[in-house]
């Protein structure tokens, strides 16, 4: 009975004192903690609002940031105390942060599901590399697009093309009025993500794909006479239109540029256009990339006018296409929406715009960790990224991506960590030297880039985690060897 006594007392002490018989507590793994708690990885996945892949290689590491640890702890419901013990000494408790704790500064312990992570947090639980979206970022271009909206009389579509991380569609769809296309795939995405009108373009629609486009589209788009020829008969009643190609435009690189030398984006000739505009409702003109110059938009548009001026008057409405950068700091939105409503009341014609980079530029980072460093007439950090597998525009036009805060004296170039040569994101500078660990942002990671990616070199696919209002951050979407092996055969 004493003996029972005894450890009936001491267990009472251990329930207000964790440095009670330390070296007498049993030793537990993380799962074991988790499976005396009764939770599943699915649940603590929820309750932290990570993916289950996170849990499962948490609980499989040897090493890990104490607040990485404490997270899982409290998570489980328990609390974290960092016990040392010497020969001869009483334990004591260790304070890894310095200094005392304001008195409430502790969260309590939680159970089930908690809110999501905090951004400061969410930077030491969620491994590297993954995307990171900012709402309010992003608002601030629904915003502008909301002004042009109403003071321009257009509607504004989101082109997937460029971005589709539907996870944000939620905060998108207020703003905008529908999706535009390029693909069977996208315009089911458009129809059951965003909702609004769902526009169907395609540079050539194939056989076994049309009544699936037009069974989850609104209007579809052709971009030759000869497809309007051959297939919209199965459009029905839907609205039909046509692409056109003036011949001119505003674009940086050849390589993107829709009126090159022998393009097949559209048609050209207003004579053929005029030949079958009694069968078609609409036009769309894409000869603008990543113009930020309104003069020039303003002249191509007039050029437009000149050329297609007859067949315009005899359409229900126009598409402008995008690459217009009317959300970018300065930009004379008034100018803007003057002429956009200019050009609609001369035609008698509802606009379209289809914004893909207007609306993601600047609110999109690339978060990634330095995997090595060193020395070859530079100073390099590898990263755990890469651009040929996750921001593939900037090899393809040769363009490196803006990094970190560009302040600083120690300079580097920052490398991909593919066997790519020239797998570079750019240089940058930093307040001091980097290491091993250290986190890095990737800006303009939002336009072309999760759209684009995939699994060179089998490197790790950056998860997709969107920062809330309320500075609070959640992971939307996560990559696995089995999404790797699921691309293949």
């Amino acid at each position: 009975m004493a003996r029972k006594t005894a450890a009936d007392a001491t267990a009472r002490r251990a329930e207000h004192d964790p440095l009670v018989a330390v070296d007498a507590a049993p030793l537990l793994t993380l799962k074991d903690l988790r499976k005396r708690a009764g939770h599943t990885q699915e649940e603590l996945a929820l309750a932290l609002a990570v993916g289950q892949d996170t849990i499962s290689r948490l609980e499989k590491r040897s090493d890990m940031l104490l607040s990485t640890l404490r997270q899982y702890v409290e998570s489980v419901g328990g609390r974290l105390a960092l016990v040392a013990t010497f020969p001869g000494q009483p334990p004591v408790r260790i304070n890894p942060a310095g200094g005392k704790k304001k008195k409430g500064q502790e969260a309590p312990p939680q159970r089930g599901r908690t809110q999501p992570l905090p951004d400061s947090r969410f930077r030491d639980m969620i491994p590297t590399p993954h995307y990171l979206i900012d709402k309010p970022a992003l608002l601030r271009n629904l915003q502008i697009i909301d002004q042009v909206r109403e003071r321009a009389g257009v509607k504004v579509l989101l082109a997937l093309k460029c971005f589709a991380a539907w996870s944000v569609f939620d905060c998108m769809r207020p703003h905008m009025d529908g999706t535009t296309s390029s693909s069977l795939y996208e315009v089911r995405l458009g129809r059951e993500k965003f909702g609004g009108e769902t526009h169907a373009y395609s540079v050539a629609f194939a056989d076994h794909e049309i009544e699936a486009v037009v069974a989850h589209c609104d209007k579809i788009i052709f971009n030759s006479i000869s497809q309007l020829q051959r297939f919209a008969s199965f459009a029905g009643d839907k609205p039909k239109g046509l692409r056109l190609n003036p011949g001119i435009s505003c674009a940086g690189f050849d390589l993107a540029d829709p009126a090159r030398a022998f393009s097949r984006l559209g048609e050209p000739d207003p004579a053929r256009i005029a030949s079958v505009v009694d069968r078609i409702d609409g036009v769309m003109i894409h000869n603008n990339c990543e113009n930020s110059d309104f003069e020039r938009f303003d002249a191509l548009l007039a050029e437009v006018e000149r050329r297609y001026g007859d067949i315009l008057r005899r359409l229900d409405w126009v598409s402008l296409g995008g690459g217009i950068s009317f959300t970018d700091p300065g930009y004379p939105l008034d100018r803007f929406c003057e002429r956009l409503r200019r050009f609609a009341e001369t035609h008698g014609v509802q606009v379209y715009l289809e914004p893909g980079e207007a609306a993601v530029r600047h609110t999109t980072t690339l978060e990634v960790s330095v995997l090595d460093v060193g020395f070859n007439g530079k100073h390099l950090a590898v990263v755990d990224s890469s651009t040929e597998a996750h921001m593939l525009d900037l090899l393809i036009y040769r363009e490196t991506a803006p990094i970190g805060q560009g302040e600083g004296d120690h300079l580097y170039q920052i490398c991909g960590k593919t066997c790519l040569a020239g797998d570079i994101f750019g240089e940058a500078r930093f307040e001091r030297p980097l290491q091993i660990g250290d986190r890095i942002s990737i800006g303009d990671a939002g336009g072309y880039t999760m759209v684009k990616k995939n699994w060179f070199n089998g490197i790790h696919m950056p998860a997709i985690a969107v920062r809330e209002f309320d500075g609070s951050v959640r992971v939307m979407r996560e990559f696995s060897y089995a999404d790797y092996v699921g691309s293949l055969s």
